[in-house]
């Protein structure tokens, strides 16, 4: 359960965190919205993340004490999938260790785009790049 609850909290976290910053640039919601209907998975909204900001994550998260939060997600997420998405009555292992990355990787997940939304949503973070005006 730490498992799937960790993946649903930072796929949530990342969702609050575009739509602040299409607040942040004054996008309107019906275009919100219909941006966010085409990048649904975690990985096509790393690359609106990108998009709205000119920055990669990896290089926005550069040295930050949480910057393993996406490389655990990513881990995770695989064991997530079968579970969730696997066949009927079949059995997939979860380790406490994984259990144990879960549950860290979730608290950092707070630090971690608390620092994101400051940086990129804040009434002071950077407008949209000058490659998508």
């Amino acid at each position: 359960m730490c498992v799937l609850l960790f993946c649903a909290l930072l796929e949530q976290h990342l969702l609050n965190l575009l739509q602040s910053r299409c607040i942040r640039l004054k996008i309107e919601w019906p275009v919100m919205e219909l941006l966010l209907d085409g990048y649904e998975t975690v990985r096509y909204r790393l690359k609106l993340f990108e998009r709205l900001t000119g920055v990669k994550l990896t290089d926005a998260l550069n040295k930050q004490p949480f910057a393993s939060v996406f490389t655990t997600y990513y881990s995770l997420n695989k064991k997530r999938n079968r579970i969730a998405h696997g066949l009927p009555g079949a059995t997939y292992e979860i380790t406490k260790d994984d259990i144990k990355a879960a549950v860290n990787a979730a608290a950092d997940s707070f630090s971690c785009f608390a620092f994101l939304h400051h940086n990129y949503c804040a009434i002071d973070s950077p407008p949209l790049p000058n490659s998508c005006k």
